[in-house]
């Protein structure tokens, strides 16, 4: 039987509901009445040719079995590990570039040419990473070719890569279950010019794709991967799919030029690029302080830039570059896209915020921070970890405000931006806005049905006057804060701010709600508000490796304020 739990007006499944006698839809679903369901959107395998090139062995199978709370033996073949809770759903999300080489060179039958040998082979000899530096990075920063020895039949290596893209598709299909867990079809476009990422997540409603992965070696830049999309991915064909950048806070400034780029390719974007990941293993992504503030306000949480660079924050860094870093972060992009709105009278950065792990382990949802397991199959001990990322995480969990978990309901969720993101608590988040002179939604057992969720736009008009409203519900520490981000076009530019919400529900702990409204509102003035939810800071996975090994160093003895975030709700007059 369902089980739900009620805090003014938040409703949550807290148990997948099961398929209808009929077969026509999930047993409990009512039109219109949403449950939070919670994944990952960002996984990779031994697929991906950097994971296989640090020892993970680990396929696309296996990673959805462990999603669904199967035992998992790790790629050291001597650890196990297993979820304490089932996701809801998953994307593996492996790099679609070089699929031909882990296709053909990943099984010792194919192929016994020395180059395939030194590629299955490239772990176990070389120390920790050694192997992803000879054998990955090469393949992504460098040339955009096949290795040469690899492929000697004409065509071989591009029947390879559909062969491999057959078996990803399957291995979704074969794992999907309608109602109980939602498997999506899904791989990375990872562009790493000069090592810095411009990679995109494609996760696409069927298992109707295109014939072959979108790669960059096929679609060398954003504006091939747009118009491949457009062009091989239609909806009279059932196909749709969502484009989620990543890693922005390593993008170094690349991969949103979206004010040279033309009319048509802005509008693809918009179309496709409907989210943005905030969080995952490599840091967060939400903000960056302002060059005369850099490390004093809000902007600290879980910062990991490019070596290079140095230090949490950015000690080597001169103010240009700073400021080309920061600009794209997640707030930095909204505010881009309010700049941009006045010009276009479109909003081609309207994103909504997810969070995902970016395991390399096939091991989505796996973000405790007390059982840790590493990133890659080189990092299963803590001094690997402590040597190979000492500022990495175990990664966020994407939050869907969805009728039901099938494909469909979870996909137009996506689309419609009513989705939000965690450091990995399963905390669930609502944020909608309603109109001013509405009841205290606090006290309310209900959700109006005039409330404008996460995602929307308010409409347009001068005598629509909001009155944002925050709801929260603990997952297993309690919340400590509510807060509203603000971002507001003015004749200077953007103003922020980040206003700390009183719950008038007494801020029980385990659930918290808050009203915010907006002072000295104006309508005419493009802006934004997203919120924020943070728990009591409790230990991070390095302090309890420390801990564990009876040493601690200052580095590593640190605590973390696990947070969500929602996605905005835009005002665009």
């Amino acid at each position: 039987m369902n089980r739900c739990i009620a805090i003014a007006g938040l409703w949550i499944a807290a148990l997948p509901a099961a398929l209808a006698a009929d077969g026509t839809g999930c047993g409990g679903s009512q039109p219109g009445v949403k449950r939070a369901f919670f994944g990952d959107l960002h996984v990779h395998t031994s697929y991906s040719i950097d994971a296989y090139a640090v020892g993970t062995r680990v396929d696309p199978a296996d990673a959805y079995a462990f999603a669904k709370g199967q035992e998992l033996m790790l790629s050291d073949r001597h650890t196990r590990t297993r979820l304490e809770r089932p996701l809801d759903f998953a994307a593996v999300t492996d790099h679609a570039e070089y699929f031909d080489v882990s296709f053909l060179c990943g099984d010792p039958n194919y192929s016994s040419r020395d180059w395939c040998r030194r590629f299955r082979e490239a772990s176990q000899p070389d120390p920790q990473i050694q192997g992803f530096r000879k054998f990955a990075f090469p393949l992504f920063a460098g040339p955009t070719s096949q290795p040469a020895p690899l492929c000697e039949a004409p065509g071989e290596c591009r029947q390879a890569r559909q062969s491999q893209w057959t078996r990803v598709r399957n291995m979704a299909n074969e794992a999907n279950e309608p109602c109980r867990f939602t498997a999506f079809v899904a791989n990375e476009w990872s562009a790493t010019p000069n090592a810095k990422h411009w990679h995109r997540n494609l996760i696409y409603s069927t298992d109707r794709v295109p014939d072959y992965p979108i790669n960059v070696i096929d679609q060398p830049d954003l504006q091939a991967m747009w118009t491949a999309l457009d062009q091989q991915c239609r909806a009279e064909d059932g196909c749709d799919v969502v484009a989620i950048p990543h890693n922005m806070n390593l993008a170094e400034g690349g991969g949103f030029d979206v004010e040279s780029e033309s009319e048509l390719s802005l509008r693809l974007r918009a179309r496709f690029e409907r989210l943005a990941e905030v969080y995952q293993h490599k840091g967060a992504s939400e903000c960056l302080s302002d060059w005369s503030r850099r490390g004093e306000d809000d902007c600290n949480f879980e910062l990991m830039f490019p070596s290079r660079f140095g230090g949490p924050f950015g000690g080597k860094v001169d103010e240009p570059t700073w400021n080309r870093m920061r600009s794209t972060y997640y707030r930095s992009l909204l505010a881009r896209g309010l700049q941009l709105q006045q010009r276009l009278r479109f909003n081609p950065l309207q994103l909504g915020a997810v969070a995902s792990t970016d395991t390399h382990n096939g091991t989505p949802g796996a973000v405790a921070e007390d059982a840790w397991l590493g990133h890659f199959g080189s990092d299963l001990n803590p001094s690997a970890r402590f040597s190979l990322f000492p500022d990495a995480s175990p990664g966020g969990l994407v939050g869907i405000w969805a009728e039901e978990n099938t494909r469909a309901s979870l996909f137009a969720a996506l689309k419609r931006r009513e989705v939000f993101g965690t450091s990995g608590p399963r905390i669930v988040v609502r944020f909608h806005a309603l109109p001013a002179g509405a009841a205290d939604p606090c006290q309310r057992g209900d959700t109006p049905s005039d409330a404008i969720p996460m995602g929307g736009t308010l409409p347009a008009g001068r005598r629509y006057r909001p009155m944002f409203v925050v709801q929260a519900l603990m997952d297993r520490e309690p919340l400590e804060k509510v807060q509203i981000v603000t971002g507001v076009l003015g004749p200077k530019g953007i103003e922020e701010r980040v206003v700390d919400l009183v719950p008038s529900n007494g801020g029980a702990g385990t659930t918290l709600c808050a009203v915010h409204r907006e002072p000295g509102y104006d309508p005419s003035r493009p802006a934004y508000w997203y919120a924020r939810v943070l728990e009591r800071p409790t230990k991070r996975w390095s302090k309890h490796d420390c801990e564990s090994a009876g040493r601690c160093s200052p580095s590593q003895d640190r605590m973390i304020r696990e947070r969500a975030w929602s996605s905005p709700i835009w005002r665009l007059p």
